[in-house]
């Protein structure tokens, strides 16, 4: 599997501006992997992504995205967490 690297973002999106600028990178990494397979990635995938020490780091932020009102969580789905402002497939 190969590493994927984040390119820094300077300024927040119009409308997330209460995120952080970390918080709003990994919104748009799940954004983008969202959009691109249909599902979105796992704990794992966030922390290789962003060379977390663990995967408890990336579950840090996507409860802070969805406290935030960013990410949706789907209970009881795998891979249950959905961009806020996309459709989700069959919907």
């Amino acid at each position: 599997m190969t590493r994927q690297r984040i390119r820094p973002l300077t300024t927040p999106a119009p409308g997330y501006d209460f995120l952080t600028e970390r918080q709003h990178e990994v919104y748009l990494y799940i954004r983008r992997y969202f959009r691109q397979f249909r599902e979105s990635p796992t704990r794992q995938q966030i922390q290789t992504a962003f060379e977390f020490k663990s995967p408890n780091a990336a579950q840090c932020h996507v409860e802070a995205l969805i406290r935030k009102g960013a990410l949706a969580y789907e209970p009881g789905k795998s891979r249950g967490i959905v961009p806020q402002g996309i459709p989700t497939p069959g919907m």
